[in-house]
């Protein structure tokens, strides 16, 4: 939660405007064509030719239901090309973004004086102008471009499944709130392991300059600060496998529990078999997405450190 305020307020405060809104608005639009895409009208074209497949007794390839299948698949490739070139806006408004608020620190220090920079290391400092714009809007961008797609196709998929069994369907949606259980000690080991990285990144660009200018005694301190960036990089990773490991075999476990049921329910004729393959297609599709939607939020995590620092540099 503190990982979605901090980057909200930062980005109502520094990023809002209306040329990167507006890509953010085309990105979105983009996802919610794929996710019907992916999230409904696939599993619901599968459903129809299995079923019809088990019904009609015909030598004739093009049916109905294969015709549907057909051209309900050249649609979602149209859909899924035509929309790639909603996310040009998107990326150049993060591009945009970054000039942006490299302009708005810039113009802070140029009316302040650079006379108050002179507390802080300088080269701190310039690691946040430098790499810390650039790696929390990034970040920003792969959450938002990791999220919202997962989510949507998530929740798509989820509703299909309903669409399709009831029973199934109530069952897969509260399954999704077990999902929350995986990203909470994520997001409170990821934050100390950032905040290790961050710094000593910062200060090895400092030592690593001392060094290039001929200060041949500042090897250990180059050394010194490139253990500490490991170290800090090795927890992050750690926490990272964390993460994976549990968030896929929850994926996966789920969706076995419902196609087992689904089999149940076809076997005493409560289900047809249609039902069943749309389930664990949309299944199949609903767990992983819904996983990945929660890594865009577990990015956000690693942004809450670098995020505070370009606020002390812009508020000071």
């Amino acid at each position: 939660m503190n990982a979605l305020l901090s980057t909200a307020r930062f980005y109502i405060q520094y990023v809002h405007k209306p040329e990167v809104d507006m890509g953010f608005a085309l990105a979105l639009i983009s996802y919610i064509l794929r996710a019907i895409a992916s999230g409904y009208l696939i599993p619901i074209a599968l459903a129809r030719l299995t079923n019809s497949m088990v019904k009609e007794n015909s030598s004739f390839f093009l049916t109905n239901s294969v015709i549907y299948f057909i051209i309900t698949m050249i649609i979602v490739s149209l859909l899924y090309a035509s929309s790639e070139w909603l996310f040009r806006p998107f990326w150049n408004s993060i591009a945009k973004a970054i000039v942006n608020i490299k302009e708005l620190i810039i113009n802070r220090v140029s009316n302040d004086g650079i006379d108050r920079l002179n507390n802080g290391d300088i080269n701190d400092i310039i690691g946040r102008i430098v790499n810390d714009v650039d790696f929390v809007m990034w970040n920003i961008g792969n959450m938002y471009n990791t999220f919202m797609p997962n989510i949507l196709t998530a929740l798509t998929s989820i509703i299909t499944i309903m669409q399709l069994d009831l029973l199934i369907g109530g069952i897969a949606l509260v399954l999704v709130p077990l999902s929350a259980l995986i990203i909470e000690p994520y997001v409170r080991g990821v934050e100390n392991a950032r905040r290790i990285e961050r710094s000593a990144y910062s200060e090895s660009i400092h030592r690593v300059e001392e060094f290039l200018k001929g200060d041949v005694n500042n090897v250990d301190l180059v050394r010194g600060s490139l253990r500490k960036w490991i170290n800090g990089i090795s927890n992050q990773i750690k926490w990272d496998r964390v993460y994976w490991s549990s968030a896929l075999a929850y994926a996966y476990a789920t969706p076995l529990l419902l196609s087992g049921l689904g089999i149940y329910r076809v076997r005493t004729n409560e289900m047809s078999l249609g039902s069943l393959i749309g389930i664990i297609y949309a299944s199949l599709n609903a767990y992983p997405s819904l996983i990945n939607a929660l890594w865009g939020i577990c990015l956000l995590a690693q942004n809450v450190v670098p995020i505070r620092r370009i606020e002390e540099l812009i508020e000071d």
